[in-house]
């Protein structure tokens, strides 16, 4: 076998050798990629709780601040807390929003490449074993 790979074109090398490459890598890479996907997940939930737990925060905050006293040091810290949470659900909401456009980049790259994982029909094969 070792002396067939001797006598391989160039082309041939380079299949042989990928196909060698990928063999070893694609179950480490699927591993990896399956605990990326699942943090993805995660971190996806996270950030939406953490939307939802700032904007209640900042509109129990802002009406507790308005029931107090104009100078008070409760009434600032309050405030401060109204502040703190609005820039979170910022936060929070612009992070959901780079999710979805790295959703919709996924589901344009895989368009893009999924015709070109797909295995050839048989037919296809036949076809070209005739014209050959």
């Amino acid at each position: 076998m070792f002396v067939k790979c001797l006598t391989l074109d160039r082309k041939q090398a380079i299949k042989w050798t990928l196909g060698l490459i990928m063999t070893v890598v694609v179950p480490f890479w699927t591993n990896k990629w399956n605990n990326l996907l699942k943090l993805e997940d995660e971190v996806k939930m996270t950030t939406e709780v953490v939307e939802k737990v700032a904007t209640m925060a900042e509109k129990a905050s802002a009406e507790i601040a308005n029931k107090l006293p104009e100078n008070s040091k409760l009434k600032q810290t309050i405030l401060s807390v109204e502040k703190i949470s609005e820039e979170m659900a910022e936060e929070a909401h612009l992070a959901l929003d780079v999710f979805h456009k790295v959703d919709e980049l996924k589901e344009e790259v895989s368009m893009f490449i999924a015709p070109a994982l797909q295995p050839k029909s048989h037919e296809d094969n036949k076809g070209k074993m005739q014209n050959n």
